[in-house]
């Protein structure tokens, strides 16, 4: 303290590996003393905006570790509410990435310092994005009440907001699952990648694919580690989390984004569909979605449920909506049992044939699958 005191050195101008300067140390270990002393006595203003290496400003750090009084103290020292990192992330929305009970204070704080909603990142997400992933119903309602037409903003995939509140549920959901069954975890790693890059996501000669799926299983390896220790969290993840409230919330807000696609065609009810999410799906049927809806690649709900695994809401379509367990992709004339047999989805398979799945149904080029 007695060498800050003197002020006979600059210290902002020293920077660690990661090109923090001695703000954004003070920020993240809370020192606000220090951080009082440098702004009274030292010549720091100047250094207040001045990014890491990814991009973080001193308040961005503050808004990270969620402290209400050294964000302040740096909105008044004129930090800038809509700095950049970057990946395009605002300290409104790391503000809304953490689930504090002093979020919605913290955001309250950068709204009233001039904090704009309607920023987007690099992915498009704006803050109601991030709050929707999370799950945070005060937050969400928040958004939905201060800035009526933030619900409308689309990501840079074309999806709406209703996409992103059903989307960590179905993550949480699959981490218990795999949690007890680590082969499971790893075809269900290699089929979701493989759903991605069949709908676009990487060019069909692009060798970073099969990087990606040998990173992924790798990933899964990793994730078992640590999930076996968070299996009693995550069983009650789904309730506090309370994406069904969002879905409500959002629809209400603007109903007209129940059945609205993204890029590539794919809607709320197939991601709740693919995240297992039985209630969400008949809230959006409630609410005027069709079951039989298809992406550009052909897939309705059915068929997506039956590549996931998502073996409740394959129950659900089927006993409650009559769904027929042999509809076609238009085409490729692939059936729920073709997408679950692609995936290694063994179960559902089973659960299938239970309904009544034709397993001899053959796909336009006339082969079965085994």
């Amino acid at each position: 303290m007695s060498a800050l005191d003197t002020c006979d050195y600059d210290w902002t101008q020293c920077r660690n590996k990661n090109f923090d300067n001695i703000l954004h140390i003070a920020v993240r270990y809370k020192h606000i003393k220090i951080l009082r002393i440098l702004f009274e006595r030292c010549e720091t203003k100047m250094h207040i905006n001045v990014g890491n290496k990814t991009g973080k400003t001193p308040l961005h750090e503050a808004t990270q570790i969620c402290s209400t009084d050294i964000t302040n103290y740096l909105l008044l020292q004129g930090a800038d509410a809509n700095a950049l990192t970057s990946n395009g992330w605002t300290p409104l929305m790391l503000a809304s990435s953490k689930l504090n009970p002093q979020n919605l204070e913290l955001v309250t704080l950068l709204i009233q310092h001039k904090a704009d909603p309607f920023i987007q990142n690099k992915d498009g997400w704006t803050a109601l994005h991030i709050a929707c992933r999370n799950g945070d119903v005060k937050l969400v309602n928040f958004f939905i009440t201060s800035f009526s037409d933030l619900v409308l903003v689309k990501s840079k995939n074309g999806r709406y907001f209703l996409r992103q509140a059903g989307h960590l549920v179905s993550e949480l959901q699959s981490m218990c699952v795999v949690s007890c069954d680590q082969l499971k975890c790893l075809n269900t790693a290699v089929s979701v990648t493989h759903y991605h890059y069949r709908r676009g996501y990487e060019a069909c000669n692009s060798p970073t694919f099969f990087q990606r799926l040998h990173l992924a299983s790798s990933r899964v390896v990793l994730r078992l580690a640590i999930l076996s220790s968070l299996k009693t969290i995550l069983k009650d993840a789904r309730p506090l989390y309370g994406h069904r409230t969002i879905v409500e919330l959002l629809l209400k807000a603007q109903h007209g984004i129940v059945s609205a696609s993204d890029f590539c065609g794919a809607s709320p009810i197939h991601e709740a569909a693919r995240s297992n999410s039985c209630d969400i799906i008949k809230i959006l049927i409630d609410k005027g979605a069709s079951i039989y809806d298809v992406d550009l690649m052909g897939l309705n709900c059915l068929h997506m449920a039956a590549q996931a695994g998502a073996i409740s809401v394959v129950q659900f379509l089927v006993s409650t909506y009559q769904m027929d367990t042999n509809i076609k992709n238009c085409f490729n004339n692939f059936t729920p049992l073709h997408y679950a047999s692609q995936a290694g989805q063994y179960d559902t398979i089973r659960e299938l044939l239970k309904l009544g799945a034709n397993s001899k149904s053959v796909d336009h080029k006339g082969r079965l699958r085994k």
